[in-house]
Protein backbone atom coordinates (compact mmCIF):
# COMPACT_ATOMS: atom_id res chain seq x y z
CA UNK A 1 0.00 0.00 0.00
CA UNK A 2 0.99 3.62 -0.28
CA UNK A 3 0.92 6.57 2.14
CA UNK A 4 1.26 10.08 0.68
CA UNK A 5 1.21 13.62 2.02
CA UNK A 6 1.85 14.91 5.51
CA UNK A 7 3.59 11.87 7.06
CA UNK A 8 7.24 11.57 8.03
CA UNK A 9 8.15 8.90 5.44
CA UNK A 10 5.68 8.96 2.53
CA UNK A 11 6.25 5.98 0.25
CA UNK A 12 4.84 2.71 -1.10
CA UNK A 13 5.22 -0.04 1.50
CA UNK A 14 5.11 -3.83 1.46
CA UNK A 15 3.27 -4.74 4.66
CA UNK A 16 3.84 -7.93 6.62
CA UNK A 17 2.54 -7.82 10.17
CA UNK A 18 0.79 -4.46 9.70
CA UNK A 19 -2.92 -5.16 9.25
CA UNK A 20 -4.66 -1.80 9.86
CA UNK A 21 -4.46 1.83 8.75
CA UNK A 22 -3.05 2.67 12.18
CA UNK A 23 -0.27 0.12 11.71
CA UNK A 24 0.56 1.55 8.28
CA UNK A 25 0.71 5.11 9.65
CA UNK A 26 3.06 3.99 12.41
CA UNK A 27 5.27 2.27 9.84
CA UNK A 28 5.40 5.59 7.88
CA UNK A 29 6.64 7.41 10.99
CA UNK A 30 3.35 9.00 11.97
CA UNK A 31 1.75 12.31 11.03
CA UNK A 32 3.59 15.59 10.62
CA UNK A 33 2.51 18.61 12.72
CA UNK A 34 1.15 20.20 9.52
CA UNK A 35 -1.20 17.27 8.81
CA UNK A 36 -4.97 17.63 8.78
CA UNK A 37 -6.02 14.09 9.83
CA UNK A 38 -9.77 14.81 9.74
CA UNK A 39 -9.64 15.37 5.97
CA UNK A 40 -7.67 12.31 4.83
CA UNK A 41 -8.67 10.23 1.80
CA UNK A 42 -8.44 6.48 1.30
CA UNK A 43 -8.08 5.41 -2.33
CA UNK A 44 -9.07 1.74 -2.78
CA UNK A 45 -9.64 -0.83 -5.58
CA UNK A 46 -13.07 -2.45 -5.10
CA UNK A 47 -14.28 -5.95 -6.01
CA UNK A 48 -15.26 -4.85 -9.51
CA UNK A 49 -11.70 -3.68 -10.12
CA UNK A 50 -12.82 -0.08 -9.99
CA UNK A 51 -11.12 2.64 -8.00
CA UNK A 52 -13.04 4.43 -5.24
CA UNK A 53 -12.20 7.19 -2.77
CA UNK A 54 -13.34 7.20 0.86
CA UNK A 55 -13.24 10.09 3.34
CA UNK A 56 -11.50 9.00 6.53
CA UNK A 57 -10.86 10.71 9.85
CA UNK A 58 -7.52 9.60 11.20
CA UNK A 59 -8.34 10.92 14.67
CA UNK A 60 -11.02 8.23 15.14
CA UNK A 61 -10.00 4.88 16.65
CA UNK A 62 -12.44 3.07 14.36
CA UNK A 63 -10.70 4.46 11.30
CA UNK A 64 -7.26 3.49 12.58
CA UNK A 65 -8.52 -0.05 13.19
CA UNK A 66 -9.78 -0.33 9.61
CA UNK A 67 -8.05 -3.25 7.83
CA UNK A 68 -5.89 -2.29 4.85
CA UNK A 69 -6.21 -3.91 1.45
CA UNK A 70 -3.64 -4.57 -1.20
CA UNK A 71 -3.34 -1.45 -3.42
CA UNK A 72 -4.73 1.00 -0.83
CA UNK A 73 -3.34 4.55 -0.85
CA UNK A 74 -3.88 6.90 2.09
CA UNK A 75 -3.63 10.65 1.28
CA UNK A 76 -2.97 12.90 4.27
CA UNK A 77 -3.51 16.57 3.41
CA UNK A 78 -1.98 19.61 5.15
CA UNK A 79 -3.87 22.15 7.20
CA UNK A 80 -5.03 25.23 5.28
CA UNK A 81 -2.42 27.95 4.82
CA UNK A 82 -4.88 30.66 5.84
CA UNK A 83 -5.05 31.69 9.47
CA UNK A 84 -8.41 32.47 10.99
CA UNK A 85 -8.02 34.03 14.42
CA UNK A 86 -5.52 36.68 13.35
CA UNK A 87 -5.40 40.26 12.09
CA UNK A 88 -2.69 41.78 9.87
CA UNK A 89 -0.94 45.11 10.35
CA UNK A 90 0.83 46.73 7.41
CA UNK A 91 2.16 50.04 6.15
CA UNK A 92 3.90 52.81 8.07
CA UNK A 93 4.30 50.87 11.32
CA UNK A 94 7.25 49.68 13.39
CA UNK A 95 6.32 45.99 13.45
CA UNK A 96 4.20 44.93 10.48
CA UNK A 97 2.94 41.37 10.52
CA UNK A 98 0.27 39.02 11.86
CA UNK A 99 -1.24 39.41 15.33
CA UNK A 100 -3.57 37.24 17.40
CA UNK A 101 -7.20 38.25 17.28
CA UNK A 102 -9.49 38.02 20.28
CA UNK A 103 -13.17 38.64 20.86
CA UNK A 104 -13.93 42.36 21.22
CA UNK A 105 -10.56 43.43 19.80
CA UNK A 106 -10.51 47.06 18.62
CA UNK A 107 -8.16 49.18 16.53
CA UNK A 108 -6.46 50.72 19.57
CA UNK A 109 -5.72 47.24 20.90
CA UNK A 110 -3.70 46.58 17.75
CA UNK A 111 -2.10 50.06 17.69
CA UNK A 112 -2.12 51.32 21.29
CA UNK A 113 0.27 54.32 20.94
CA UNK A 114 2.29 56.35 18.45
CA UNK A 115 5.34 54.30 19.49
CA UNK A 116 3.98 51.56 17.23
CA UNK A 117 4.17 53.88 14.18
CA UNK A 118 7.03 55.23 12.11
CA UNK A 119 7.76 58.95 11.77
CA UNK A 120 5.16 61.26 10.21
CA UNK A 121 2.17 58.88 10.09
CA UNK A 122 -1.20 59.96 8.71
CA UNK A 123 -3.37 59.45 11.78
CA UNK A 124 -6.56 60.53 10.03
CA UNK A 125 -6.63 57.93 7.26
CA UNK A 126 -6.25 54.29 8.26
CA UNK A 127 -7.61 51.66 5.85
CA UNK A 128 -9.15 48.37 6.91
CA UNK A 129 -9.66 45.53 4.42
CA UNK A 130 -12.28 42.94 5.37
CA UNK A 131 -13.30 39.75 3.59
CA UNK A 132 -17.00 39.00 3.87
CA UNK A 133 -18.49 35.47 3.71
CA UNK A 134 -19.45 33.39 1.87
CA UNK A 135 -17.32 34.38 -1.17
CA UNK A 136 -14.70 36.47 0.67
CA UNK A 137 -16.03 39.62 -0.99
CA UNK A 138 -13.62 42.47 -0.22
CA UNK A 139 -14.96 45.42 1.73
CA UNK A 140 -12.86 48.49 2.48
CA UNK A 141 -13.45 51.23 5.01
CA UNK A 142 -11.34 53.83 6.76
CA UNK A 143 -11.15 55.52 10.12
CA UNK A 144 -9.16 58.07 12.09
CA UNK A 145 -6.62 56.65 14.51
CA UNK A 146 -6.40 60.07 16.14
CA UNK A 147 -10.11 60.00 16.98
CA UNK A 148 -9.93 56.36 18.06
CA UNK A 149 -7.25 57.20 20.64
CA UNK A 150 -9.11 60.28 21.85
CA UNK A 151 -12.52 58.54 22.01
CA UNK A 152 -12.00 54.81 22.58
CA UNK A 153 -15.76 54.12 22.74
CA UNK A 154 -16.54 55.91 19.47
CA UNK A 155 -17.21 54.32 16.08
CA UNK A 156 -13.74 55.45 15.01
CA UNK A 157 -12.25 52.76 17.26
CA UNK A 158 -13.47 49.99 14.99
CA UNK A 159 -14.04 46.51 16.37
CA UNK A 160 -11.83 44.20 14.34
CA UNK A 161 -12.82 40.86 12.91
CA UNK A 162 -10.65 37.83 12.17
CA UNK A 163 -8.47 38.21 9.04
CA UNK A 164 -8.90 42.01 8.90
CA UNK A 165 -5.95 43.88 7.40
CA UNK A 166 -5.10 47.32 8.82
CA UNK A 167 -2.97 49.68 6.68
CA UNK A 168 -1.37 52.84 8.10
CA UNK A 169 -0.12 55.53 5.69
CA UNK A 170 2.58 58.19 5.88
CA UNK A 171 2.80 61.89 5.11
CA UNK A 172 6.42 61.38 4.03
CA UNK A 173 5.88 58.63 1.43
CA UNK A 174 3.60 58.19 -1.53
CA UNK A 175 0.70 55.84 -0.80
CA UNK A 176 0.40 54.62 -4.37
CA UNK A 177 1.89 51.12 -3.98
CA UNK A 178 -0.46 49.96 -1.22
CA UNK A 179 -3.46 51.58 -2.92
CA UNK A 180 -2.62 50.01 -6.29
CA UNK A 181 -2.54 46.51 -4.79
CA UNK A 182 -5.91 47.14 -3.25
CA UNK A 183 -7.27 48.51 -6.54
CA UNK A 184 -6.23 45.30 -8.30
CA UNK A 185 -8.27 43.23 -5.82
CA UNK A 186 -11.29 45.50 -6.21
CA UNK A 187 -11.11 45.26 -10.01
CA UNK A 188 -11.34 41.47 -9.83
CA UNK A 189 -14.72 41.62 -8.12
CA UNK A 190 -16.17 44.42 -10.29
CA UNK A 191 -19.00 43.45 -12.63
CA UNK A 192 -21.92 44.88 -14.59
CA UNK A 193 -24.14 44.80 -11.54
CA UNK A 194 -21.37 45.84 -9.15
CA UNK A 195 -19.28 48.71 -10.64
CA UNK A 196 -15.69 49.19 -9.57
CA UNK A 197 -15.73 50.79 -6.15
CA UNK A 198 -13.20 53.52 -6.82
CA UNK A 199 -13.14 57.32 -6.62
CA UNK A 200 -10.42 59.78 -7.65
CA UNK A 201 -9.08 63.06 -6.33
CA UNK A 202 -6.60 65.17 -8.26
CA UNK A 203 -5.26 68.69 -8.43
CA UNK A 204 -3.85 70.56 -5.48
CA UNK A 205 -3.93 67.84 -2.86
CA UNK A 206 -1.04 66.07 -1.13
CA UNK A 207 -1.56 62.60 -2.59
CA UNK A 208 -3.70 62.73 -5.75
CA UNK A 209 -4.88 59.44 -7.23
CA UNK A 210 -7.47 56.68 -7.01
CA UNK A 211 -8.88 55.50 -3.70
CA UNK A 212 -11.29 52.72 -2.72
CA UNK A 213 -14.84 53.95 -2.32
CA UNK A 214 -16.35 53.16 1.07
CA UNK A 215 -20.00 52.77 1.96
CA UNK A 216 -21.43 56.20 2.69
CA UNK A 217 -18.27 57.95 1.52
CA UNK A 218 -18.49 61.76 1.23
CA UNK A 219 -16.23 64.43 -0.26
CA UNK A 220 -14.66 65.10 3.15
CA UNK A 221 -13.69 61.42 3.36
CA UNK A 222 -11.98 61.61 -0.04
CA UNK A 223 -10.08 64.72 1.05
CA UNK A 224 -8.95 62.81 4.12
CA UNK A 225 -7.79 59.93 1.92
CA UNK A 226 -5.73 62.31 -0.22
CA UNK A 227 -3.88 63.69 2.77
CA UNK A 228 -5.74 67.01 2.85
CA UNK A 229 -5.23 70.07 0.62
CA UNK A 230 -1.86 71.44 -0.45
CA UNK A 231 -0.72 75.00 0.15
CA UNK A 232 -1.71 76.11 -3.36
CA UNK A 233 -5.28 74.77 -3.17
CA UNK A 234 -8.23 77.02 -3.98
CA UNK A 235 -10.37 76.44 -0.89
CA UNK A 236 -13.56 78.17 -2.03
CA UNK A 237 -14.65 75.84 -4.81
CA UNK A 238 -13.92 72.41 -6.30
CA UNK A 239 -15.34 70.43 -9.21
CA UNK A 240 -16.94 66.98 -9.07
CA UNK A 241 -17.08 64.99 -12.31
CA UNK A 242 -19.59 62.16 -12.37
CA UNK A 243 -20.31 59.49 -14.98
CA UNK A 244 -23.86 58.22 -15.34
CA UNK A 245 -25.31 55.52 -17.58
CA UNK A 246 -28.37 56.90 -19.38
CA UNK A 247 -31.06 54.26 -20.04
CA UNK A 248 -28.36 51.62 -20.46
CA UNK A 249 -27.46 53.25 -23.78
CA UNK A 250 -24.49 55.54 -23.19
CA UNK A 251 -22.41 57.12 -20.47
CA UNK A 252 -22.85 60.82 -19.81
CA UNK A 253 -20.33 63.08 -18.10
CA UNK A 254 -21.65 65.61 -15.61
CA UNK A 255 -19.77 68.40 -13.84
CA UNK A 256 -20.90 69.77 -10.51
CA UNK A 257 -19.51 72.69 -8.53
CA UNK A 258 -18.70 71.93 -4.90
CA UNK A 259 -18.68 74.60 -2.20
CA UNK A 260 -15.37 73.49 -0.78
CA UNK A 261 -15.37 76.15 1.90
CA UNK A 262 -18.54 74.71 3.41
CA UNK A 263 -17.21 71.15 3.15
CA UNK A 264 -14.07 72.14 5.05
CA UNK A 265 -16.23 73.90 7.64
CA UNK A 266 -18.18 70.68 8.27
CA UNK A 267 -21.42 71.68 6.54
CA UNK A 268 -23.16 68.35 5.82
CA UNK A 269 -25.40 69.92 3.16
CA UNK A 270 -22.36 70.65 0.96
CA UNK A 271 -20.56 67.37 1.71
CA UNK A 272 -21.92 65.38 -1.24
CA UNK A 273 -22.25 61.59 -1.16
CA UNK A 274 -19.91 59.97 -3.67
CA UNK A 275 -20.66 57.38 -6.33
CA UNK A 276 -18.31 54.92 -8.08
CA UNK A 277 -15.93 56.57 -10.57
CA UNK A 278 -16.51 60.08 -9.20
CA UNK A 279 -13.54 62.43 -9.71
CA UNK A 280 -12.95 65.42 -7.44
CA UNK A 281 -10.67 68.15 -8.82
CA UNK A 282 -9.05 70.59 -6.41
CA UNK A 283 -8.26 73.80 -8.28
CA UNK A 284 -5.15 75.89 -7.91
CA UNK A 285 -5.29 79.27 -6.24
CA UNK A 286 -5.42 81.94 -8.99
CA UNK A 287 -2.04 83.49 -9.82
CA UNK A 288 -0.30 80.92 -7.66
CA UNK A 289 3.10 79.78 -8.74
CA UNK A 290 6.16 78.44 -7.03
CA UNK A 291 8.59 81.16 -5.99
CA UNK A 292 10.67 82.05 -9.02
CA UNK A 293 14.05 83.74 -8.96
CA UNK A 294 16.53 85.41 -11.29
CA UNK A 295 20.30 85.60 -10.87
CA UNK A 296 22.24 88.77 -11.63
CA UNK A 297 26.03 88.85 -11.45
CA UNK A 298 28.94 90.96 -12.58
CA UNK A 299 29.22 94.70 -12.47
CA UNK A 300 26.08 95.60 -10.51
CA UNK A 301 26.06 97.12 -7.03
CA UNK A 302 24.29 94.20 -5.35
CA UNK A 303 24.75 90.99 -7.32
CA UNK A 304 22.84 87.90 -6.20
CA UNK A 305 19.73 85.82 -6.71
CA UNK A 306 16.47 87.76 -6.50
CA UNK A 307 12.94 86.40 -6.13
CA UNK A 308 10.61 87.93 -8.68
CA UNK A 309 6.90 88.48 -9.03
CA UNK A 310 4.80 87.91 -12.12
CA UNK A 311 5.30 90.62 -14.76
CA UNK A 312 8.52 91.98 -13.27
CA UNK A 313 10.94 93.34 -15.88
CA UNK A 314 14.70 93.48 -16.22
CA UNK A 315 14.72 97.24 -15.60
CA UNK A 316 12.94 96.67 -12.27
CA UNK A 317 15.47 94.01 -11.31
CA UNK A 318 18.39 96.30 -12.18
CA UNK A 319 16.90 98.96 -9.93
CA UNK A 320 16.60 96.44 -7.06
CA UNK A 321 20.22 95.42 -7.67
CA UNK A 322 21.37 99.04 -7.38
CA UNK A 323 22.12 99.53 -11.08
CA UNK A 324 25.39 98.92 -12.90
CA UNK A 325 28.75 100.09 -11.62
CA UNK A 326 31.04 102.55 -13.38
CA UNK A 327 33.20 99.63 -14.48
CA UNK A 328 30.36 97.85 -16.31
CA UNK A 329 30.17 97.27 -20.04
CA UNK A 330 26.38 97.18 -20.68
CA UNK A 331 26.95 96.57 -24.40
CA UNK A 332 28.43 93.16 -23.56
CA UNK A 333 25.72 92.03 -21.13
CA UNK A 334 24.73 88.38 -21.48
CA UNK A 335 21.10 87.51 -20.72
CA UNK A 336 20.36 83.76 -20.57
CA UNK A 337 17.01 81.98 -20.29
CA UNK A 338 16.67 78.40 -19.05
CA UNK A 339 13.89 77.37 -21.43
CA UNK A 340 15.80 78.69 -24.44
CA UNK A 341 18.89 76.78 -23.34
CA UNK A 342 16.92 73.54 -23.05
CA UNK A 343 15.39 74.02 -26.51
CA UNK A 344 18.73 74.87 -28.11
CA UNK A 345 20.45 71.92 -26.44
CA UNK A 346 17.77 69.57 -27.71
CA UNK A 347 18.36 70.77 -31.26
CA UNK A 348 22.13 70.45 -30.88
CA UNK A 349 21.79 66.90 -29.52
CA UNK A 350 19.62 65.96 -32.47
CA UNK A 351 22.12 67.33 -34.97
CA UNK A 352 24.97 65.58 -33.16
CA UNK A 353 23.06 62.31 -33.32
CA UNK A 354 22.49 62.76 -37.03
CA UNK A 355 26.19 63.39 -37.49
CA UNK A 356 27.08 60.19 -35.64
CA UNK A 357 24.63 58.22 -37.78
CA UNK A 358 26.17 59.71 -40.90
CA UNK A 359 29.63 58.72 -39.71
CA UNK A 360 28.49 55.16 -38.97
CA UNK A 361 26.91 54.88 -42.41
CA UNK A 362 29.99 56.17 -44.21
CA UNK A 363 32.26 53.82 -42.27
CA UNK A 364 30.51 50.87 -43.91
CA UNK A 365 31.15 52.14 -47.41
CA UNK A 366 34.20 51.47 -49.59
CA UNK A 367 35.60 54.99 -49.27
CA UNK A 368 39.10 54.07 -50.44
CA UNK A 369 38.08 54.52 -54.06
CA UNK A 370 36.57 57.95 -53.40
CA UNK A 371 39.32 60.25 -52.16
CA UNK A 372 36.98 63.19 -51.68
CA UNK A 373 34.55 61.20 -49.58
CA UNK A 374 37.40 59.74 -47.49
CA UNK A 375 38.62 63.26 -46.81
CA UNK A 376 35.09 64.30 -45.83
CA UNK A 377 34.79 61.44 -43.35
CA UNK A 378 38.06 62.40 -41.66
CA UNK A 379 36.94 66.01 -41.43
CA UNK A 380 33.58 65.00 -40.06
CA UNK A 381 35.21 62.87 -37.35
CA UNK A 382 37.34 65.82 -36.32
CA UNK A 383 34.29 68.11 -36.20
CA UNK A 384 32.35 65.55 -34.20
CA UNK A 385 35.06 65.55 -31.54
CA UNK A 386 35.02 69.34 -31.36
CA UNK A 387 31.24 69.59 -31.23
CA UNK A 388 31.10 67.40 -28.14
CA UNK A 389 32.24 70.55 -26.33
CA UNK A 390 29.37 72.65 -27.65
CA UNK A 391 26.74 73.48 -25.03
CA UNK A 392 23.72 75.65 -25.61
CA UNK A 393 23.77 79.00 -23.82
CA UNK A 394 20.12 79.97 -24.10
CA UNK A 395 21.24 83.51 -24.76
CA UNK A 396 18.64 86.14 -25.56
CA UNK A 397 20.14 89.19 -27.26
CA UNK A 398 19.16 92.33 -25.37
CA UNK A 399 19.99 96.03 -25.61
CA UNK A 400 20.95 96.73 -22.00
CA UNK A 401 21.98 100.37 -22.59
CA UNK A 402 18.51 101.05 -24.03
CA UNK A 403 16.88 99.31 -21.05
CA UNK A 404 18.94 101.41 -18.62
CA UNK A 405 17.92 104.52 -20.58
CA UNK A 406 14.24 103.65 -19.97
CA UNK A 407 13.26 102.30 -23.39
CA UNK A 408 10.19 100.20 -22.56
CA UNK A 409 10.22 98.48 -25.96
CA UNK A 410 13.68 97.08 -25.19
CA UNK A 411 12.74 95.88 -21.70
CA UNK A 412 12.39 92.14 -20.97
CA UNK A 413 9.70 90.46 -18.85
CA UNK A 414 11.55 88.08 -16.53
CA UNK A 415 10.97 84.36 -16.05
CA UNK A 416 12.16 81.99 -13.36
CA UNK A 417 15.64 80.70 -14.11
CA UNK A 418 16.75 83.78 -16.08
CA UNK A 419 20.24 85.08 -15.43
CA UNK A 420 22.05 88.29 -16.36
CA UNK A 421 25.82 88.77 -16.46
CA UNK A 422 27.07 92.33 -16.72
CA UNK A 423 30.79 92.05 -17.51
CA UNK A 424 33.37 94.71 -16.91
CA UNK A 425 34.77 96.70 -19.79
CA UNK A 426 36.93 94.54 -22.01
CA UNK A 427 39.89 95.32 -24.21
CA UNK A 428 40.02 92.00 -26.06
CA UNK A 429 39.01 90.86 -29.49
CA UNK A 430 38.83 87.09 -29.92
CA UNK A 431 39.51 85.14 -33.10
CA UNK A 432 38.37 81.50 -33.30
CA UNK A 433 37.89 78.88 -36.01
CA UNK A 434 40.07 78.15 -39.00
CA UNK A 435 43.06 80.31 -38.16
CA UNK A 436 46.50 79.00 -37.33
CA UNK A 437 46.50 80.42 -33.79
CA UNK A 438 43.01 81.05 -32.33
CA UNK A 439 43.50 83.58 -29.54
CA UNK A 440 42.36 86.82 -27.91
CA UNK A 441 44.11 90.03 -28.92
CA UNK A 442 44.28 93.47 -27.37
CA UNK A 443 41.84 95.82 -29.07
CA UNK A 444 43.43 98.50 -31.23
CA UNK A 445 41.29 101.10 -32.86
CA UNK A 446 43.34 101.15 -36.05
CA UNK A 447 42.89 97.43 -36.79
CA UNK A 448 40.09 95.86 -38.81
CA UNK A 449 38.84 92.30 -39.09
CA UNK A 450 41.53 91.10 -41.46
CA UNK A 451 44.25 92.60 -39.27
CA UNK A 452 43.08 90.59 -36.27
CA UNK A 453 42.91 87.44 -38.40
CA UNK A 454 46.44 88.03 -39.64
CA UNK A 455 47.67 88.52 -36.06
CA UNK A 456 46.15 85.10 -35.28
CA UNK A 457 48.34 83.44 -37.87
CA UNK A 458 46.07 83.95 -40.87
CA UNK A 459 43.57 81.62 -42.49
CA UNK A 460 44.17 77.89 -42.81
CA UNK A 461 43.60 76.10 -46.11
CA UNK A 462 40.28 74.85 -44.68
CA UNK A 463 38.90 78.33 -43.99
CA UNK A 464 35.85 79.77 -45.74
CA UNK A 465 36.85 83.41 -46.22
CA UNK A 466 33.45 84.31 -47.70
CA UNK A 467 31.44 83.32 -44.63
CA UNK A 468 33.45 84.88 -41.81
CA UNK A 469 31.13 86.43 -39.23
CA UNK A 470 31.47 88.54 -36.10
CA UNK A 471 29.62 87.98 -32.85
CA UNK A 472 29.24 91.29 -31.07
CA UNK A 473 29.71 91.47 -27.33
CA UNK A 474 25.91 91.80 -26.88
CA UNK A 475 25.31 88.55 -28.85
CA UNK A 476 24.19 90.02 -32.14
CA UNK A 477 25.78 88.63 -35.29
CA UNK A 478 27.17 90.45 -38.30
CA UNK A 479 27.06 88.01 -41.20
CA UNK A 480 29.40 88.21 -44.15
CA UNK A 481 27.66 88.52 -47.51
CA UNK A 482 30.82 88.56 -49.56
CA UNK A 483 34.50 89.39 -49.58
CA UNK A 484 33.75 93.15 -49.57
CA UNK A 485 31.57 93.02 -46.46
CA UNK A 486 34.12 94.79 -44.22
CA UNK A 487 35.48 98.10 -45.29
CA UNK A 488 38.50 99.66 -43.72
CA UNK A 489 36.18 101.67 -41.47
CA UNK A 490 37.69 101.48 -37.99
CA UNK A 491 34.23 100.99 -36.37
CA UNK A 492 33.91 97.53 -37.92
CA UNK A 493 35.49 95.76 -34.91
CA UNK A 494 34.74 96.73 -31.30
CA UNK A 495 36.13 95.61 -27.94
CA UNK A 496 34.55 92.33 -26.87
CA UNK A 497 33.84 91.16 -30.44
CA UNK A 498 34.51 87.57 -31.46
CA UNK A 499 35.61 86.91 -35.05
CA UNK A 500 34.56 83.43 -36.21
CA UNK A 501 36.29 81.90 -39.21
CA UNK A 502 34.23 78.87 -40.29
CA UNK A 503 35.46 75.82 -42.12
CA UNK A 504 34.91 75.64 -45.85
CA UNK A 505 32.08 73.13 -45.79
CA UNK A 506 32.07 72.75 -49.57
CA UNK A 507 34.52 69.87 -48.93
CA UNK A 508 31.68 68.09 -47.11
CA UNK A 509 29.16 68.49 -49.94
CA UNK A 510 28.99 64.72 -50.62
CA UNK A 511 27.54 64.32 -47.12
CA UNK A 512 23.78 64.44 -46.68
CA UNK A 513 24.22 66.40 -43.44
CA UNK A 514 26.09 69.31 -44.94
CA UNK A 515 23.41 71.76 -43.78
CA UNK A 516 23.29 70.32 -40.25
CA UNK A 517 27.07 70.47 -39.90
CA UNK A 518 26.95 74.10 -40.98
CA UNK A 519 24.38 74.87 -38.27
CA UNK A 520 26.40 73.09 -35.60
CA UNK A 521 29.52 75.00 -36.51
CA UNK A 522 27.56 78.24 -36.35
CA UNK A 523 26.21 77.37 -32.90
CA UNK A 524 29.72 76.45 -31.82
CA UNK A 525 30.88 79.96 -32.67
CA UNK A 526 28.00 81.60 -30.82
CA UNK A 527 28.55 79.49 -27.72
CA UNK A 528 32.29 80.17 -27.53
CA UNK A 529 31.63 83.89 -27.99
CA UNK A 530 29.05 83.94 -25.21
CA UNK A 531 31.19 82.03 -22.70
CA UNK A 532 34.17 84.20 -23.57
CA UNK A 533 32.15 87.34 -22.89
CA UNK A 534 31.16 86.25 -19.39
CA UNK A 535 34.62 84.89 -18.61
CA UNK A 536 33.86 81.15 -18.80
CA UNK A 537 35.43 78.88 -21.39
CA UNK A 538 34.49 75.20 -21.90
Amino acid sequence: MGIAGEVRRPAIYELKDEKTIGDALAFAGGLLPTAYPQGAKLERIDEQRGRTVLDVDLTQSGTLAEPVHNGDIVHVYPVLSTMDDVVKLDGHVQRPGTYQWHEGMRLTDLIPTTDDLQDKPDLDYVLIERQLPPDEHLQVFSTSLRTAWAQPQSQANIELQPRDKVIVFSFAKDRGDAINLLMADLMQQASKDQPLQVVTVDGRIRFPGQYPMEQGMHISDLLRAGGELSEAAYTLQAELTRYEIVNGDYRETLHKEIDLQKVLAGDASADALLQPHDRLTIKELPQWSEQESVKITGEVRFPGTYPIRRGETLSMLLKRAGGVTKFANPDAAVFMRAELRAREQEQLNLMRQQMQEELASLALEQTQVDTKKTESVATLRNLSTQFEKVKATGRLVIDLPAIIAGNKDADVVLKGGDSLVVPSATQEVTVIGEVFHPTSLLYQSDLDRDDYINQSGGLTNKADDKRIYVVRANGSVLANSGSSWFSKNQTDIKPGDTIVVPMDLERLRPLTLWTSVSKIFYQFGLAIAAWHTIGVLN
